[in-house]
């Protein structure tokens, strides 16, 4: 029996992927021999790639239309797009421009939010910078006069102002001023550290709903800060509009960040308001402290490039400190970081996240309580601990069509489903999407996290099977099991086509289109509730403009 371990812990499971795959191809069917070449030999029906697909017909479907970004035509969204027995005739918005000036403002980058027309997308977004007091954004014409939210985002140079939000129409040009200080809602209050000093040169942001709503203060030497919040950056005058306070040190290696419990902005920004003292807790002074990282084979081998995210939280009386910090191993499979340490009487806790490379055969790990109760010094580091690692397992399988055909060169990605980890706050809720194209048998094989994963499976353009997302309930559970077959058969297709030109009527080549399937219902077409479409198929026009897609029949 072939030994995939003889290769070494590190080539092991990369080789075993190899080896499915041939074991795979071994006596596979061969693609059937192609049923046209032509649509004249498929009567009413439509060729794609050698086989005969009906035409779809009576589907309303979202359309949106990319253009190359050379274009004068603008990205277009339609959400209502009936096909019927014939070619549809799909216009494409030009691109506009509009100008806009904005008097008494700093440097700023700005973001225009504007609704997306096919319901359940996210707002279109589009970026550019101030310079001057002026700025030009480019967008189609058919966004033309909706309602818009336009921020201005101060530079890194600028930060002493806050970001400031303008509602307006879209129109061709438009003028603001950007607001006073007569006109800021102010909130100030003083810092304090465990032994009721002044905590100075922490930087200050104000947070509504984890959104930063506030310039970047600083606390001076009394401790004391001065945050602004510009008109219209949080509900106007919501009395349950709840704010935090986010104290940064100038330094990570110098102690915690400080964050306090929400309390609410009407109250700080009354002009009676009592200024408010935030105390932070008491911590010990970060040292260094060293791990190992390797692998859990039979004769371990340390992992190098492996990144390690360490957090642990302080509680206060009005807040939490919190604690951070990121380091690499080497390559010989070390790492240190400077921790706070606790004592033998009160050990701290520590999340940590082990993360290595998405090119590893190693999967990521979560310690969610890593006690450290001591630390080395500068000159002699101590070591805390060695942490193994587990190989990915593979996720395999075949992918078929809705007539047992072997579906190649077919993307399958997998995309892992954030889970409830302890280790989410610091960034092991999932790992990076992995992706693999079928063979000619139509096999796919990845490495994978054990996890629930999300399978999008996109076949290459002018295929004869349609495109697939499998999610929610059909969501792919890969167990701890070295491997895990899951083989899928995609739905029967049938064939839209249609013509993109545009707003001058000529052919619009080498655009990219997307065809979704709306889901939402009014009140879940917008805000947390919001359902998304589904993307039924994507493709892209030839130089006369001309597309087909398949979509899952119905």
């Amino acid at each position: 029996m072939w030994d995939p371990l003889a290769l070494g812990p590190a080539l092991a499971v990369c080789a075993t992927i190899v080896w499915v795959l041939a074991l795979a191809s071994c006596g596979a069917k061969q693609p059937a021999a192609a049923k046209c070449v032509v649509d004249a030999q498929c009567g009413s029906y439509l060729c794609m790639n050698g086989t005969c697909l009906p035409r779809g017909m009576d589907r309303t479907v979202a359309v949106e239309i990319l253009p190359r970004t050379d274009s004068t035509s603008a990205r277009t969204g339609i959400p209502d797009v009936a096909f019927g027995p014939g070619q549809i005739a799909l216009a494409a918005d030009d691109r506009v421009i509009i100008e806009g000036t904005v008097t008494n403002a700093p440097n700023a980058h700005v973001v225009v939010l504007v609704a997306n027309p096919i319901p359940g997308q996210p707002d279109l977004q589009f970026e550019t910078d101030l310079a001057k007091f002026k700025f030009q954004i480019g967008v189609g014409r058919r966004l033309m006069h909706s309602m818009a939210t336009i921020w201005l985002i101060p530079n890194v140079g600028s930060q002493l102002q806050p970001p400031v939000p303008f509602m307006t129409m879209l129109d061709s040009t438009l003028s603001f001023a950007f607001p006073a200080a007569a006109e800021m809602t102010v909130v100030r209050g003083v810092l304090h550290d465990s032994l009721d000093g002044p905590a100075s040169a922490f930087q200050v942001r104000a947070f509504v709903d984890n959104n930063v709503v506030s310039n970047v203060a600083s606390t001076d030497d009394s401790g004391m800060f001065q945050v602004l919040i510009a008109p219209g950056a949080v509900p106007a005058a919501d009395p349950n509009t709840m704010v935090t306070i986010d104290f940064t040190p100038a330094s990570a290696d110098s102690g915690p960040r400080f964050r306090t419990l929400p309390f609410p902005l009407a109250a700080a920004a009354a002009n009676t308001a009592k200024v408010r003292t935030f105390r932070m807790p008491a911590s010990l002074t970060p040292a260094p402290l060293r791990f190992v990282v390797q692998s859990a084979d039979p004769a371990p081998a340390r992992v190098a490039d492996v990144t390690m995210r360490f957090r642990t939280e302080i509680p206060a009386d009005d807040g939490v400190a919190i604690y951070e910090r990121e380091a690499r191993t080497n390559r010989v499979g070390e790492v240190e970081a400077l921790l706070i340490p606790g004592t033998a009487a009160n050990p701290r806790t520590y999340q940590i996240a082990i993360l290595p490379p998405p090119d590893s055969p190693y999967g990521a790990r979560c310690i969610p309580d890593d006690v450290v109760a001591n630390v080395g010094n500068d000159t002699q580091p101590q070591y805390s601990a060695t942490f193994s690692l587990q190989p990915k397992v593979i996720l395999k399988g075949t992918i078929l069509s809705s007539g047992s055909s072997p579906a190649a060169t077919v993307s399958v990605m997998a995309t892992q489903v954030p889970s409830d980890s302890e280790c989410r706050d610091i960034g092991a809720g999932a790992s990076s999407p992995v992706s693999s194209t079928t063979l000619r048998n139509g096999t796919y094989a990845m490495l994978v996290d054990p996890g629930t994963y999300r399978l999008d499976i996109d076949p290459p353009m002018g295929s004869d099977v349609p495109r697939l997302t499998e999610e929610a309930d059909d969501a792919v559970m890969v167990s701890t099991d070295p491997i895990t077959t899951h083989d899928v058969i995609l739905p029967g297709g049938e064939v839209i086509e249609g013509d993109v030109k545009d707003m001058d009527a000529m052919p619009l080549g080498s655009a990219s289109v997307k065809i979704f399937q709306v889901l939402c219902r009014a009140e879940s077409c917008g805000g947390p509730a919001r359902v998304p479409p589904a993307l039924w198929a994507q493709t892209r026009t030839d130089m006369l403009g001309h597309f087909r897609a398949v979509l899952p029949a119905p």
